[in-house]
């Protein structure tokens, strides 16, 4: 549950969330409130203004995005990072190790990236392989966790292997996660209308040492 003035909301609901003066700590989600706000200065889309909590962003939010170094110092100072911090690396030792089963070990990425995406009438990024991207290597493998259900239009998209095109929608529940070689699989994500929002902790790449996808 997340907790916002005195209320509690559902994570797939946060999006609803009034946006006071009270400016949240995580990047992630105050980069999407605020590029929800810029999708719907056009959007025609009913069902997304309804789900807005106002369309101007506050001036401390904006304030908040030109001090994105000291933020990100402030969040991952929280006792609620900290608690994550061992959440994140006991699932690394007793579920990606064994999942990678590489005798040698793994290279993980940490922190791992999160990504926000609210209702909106553009996605979040663009149609891409991890390989277009630097300091990226063929080996690496990808381990997606949505904290939220995801399926259809909230979802992440990808092709089965490389160059196959078969593109389709994850479909988990929470408390589910799946591996998948992003590296050369292309995969994006869609607009999202009216449904829930997604919140995921990943992406996670991790790097094994020898060529096993």
């Amino acid at each position: 549950m997340w907790k916002m003035e005195g209320s509690e909301l559902e994570l797939k609901e946060v999006h609803r969330m009034l946006m006071t003066d009270k400016v949240p700590l995580m990047p992630s989600l105050l980069h999407a409130f605020q590029a929800r706000l810029r999708s719907c200065a056009n959007c025609r889309l009913t069902p997304c203004h309804e789900q807005v909590a106002g369309y101007k962003c506050p001036k401390s939010w904006n304030k908040a995005r030109s001090r994105k170094k000291e933020r990100l110092q402030k969040f991952v100072a929280t006792k609620a990072f900290r608690d994550f911090q061992e959440v994140f690396s006991s699932f690394v030792q007793e579920v990606v190790v064994p999942c990678v089963g590489d005798r040698e070990g793994v290279m993980y990425q940490f922190p791992p990236t999160f990504r926000v995406q609210v209702p909106s009438d553009k996605p979040v990024g663009i149609p891409h392989k991890d390989a277009d991207y630097p300091s990226h290597v063929d080996t690496e493998i990808n381990f997606w966790v949505p904290v939220t259900k995801v399926w259809g239009a909230n979802s992440l998209h990808t092709e089965s292997a490389p160059g196959l095109g078969d593109f389709h929608p994850f479909e988990l529940e929470f408390g589910q996660f799946v591996r998948f070689w992003g590296n050369q699989c292309h995969h994006y994500t869609v607009m999202l209308r009216n449904l829930p929002m997604r919140v995921e902790v990943g992406r996670k790449r991790v790097a094994i040492r020898k060529d096993e996808r």
